[in-house]
């Protein structure tokens, strides 16, 4: 089902271990909709990482709070944002630390958006709704980013 364009979308609790839940629901999602597709694990765990974030940084582990994750996927590539409800967007800058640094550092934390960072054709965020969008762009073979 290479053709047209498929959109899905799914809710979960702000807790740890829900993201898994939803990373396997991705990654099966592409599997269906696109065979073959050498990605869906860098999709999953970037989906992974982004939930975590939105969980602890947007939503501050309040359980009531929903996190939703909605994938897109058209001809050219798979779109997959996640939204919380924070409210500070946050400010994406160069990492200054090497990957040695980060983590002989006294409290290694920020990986996450390395990890999205090396994984996504691109990634940004934006203020949707009073919340917080994080958006990944996974580029299909043959399509220039």
């Amino acid at each position: 089902m290479n053709e047209g364009r498929v959109e899905l979308e799914w809710r979960i609790p702000s807790r740890i271990g829900c993201e898994k839940r939803v990373m396997r629901k991705v990654a099966a999602a592409v599997a269906g909709h696109c065979p073959g597709e050498e990605r869906s694990e860098e999709m999953a765990t970037a989906v992974a990482e982004a939930c975590l974030n939105a969980i602890e940084h947007g939503n501050r582990l309040v359980s009531r709070l929903p996190v939703t994750v909605r994938l897109t996927v058209d001809s050219e590539k798979y779109r997959i944002r996640v939204f919380d409800q924070g409210s500070a967007v946050p400010e994406v800058r160069p990492d200054s630390l090497t990957l040695a640094e980060r983590w002989q550092a006294e409290r290694p934390r920020g990986w996450g958006l390395r990890i999205i960072d090396s994984l996504a054709d691109r990634f940004a965020f934006a203020s949707v709704d009073g919340g917080v969008c994080l958006e990944m762009i996974f580029f299909k073979r043959g399509v220039e980013p």
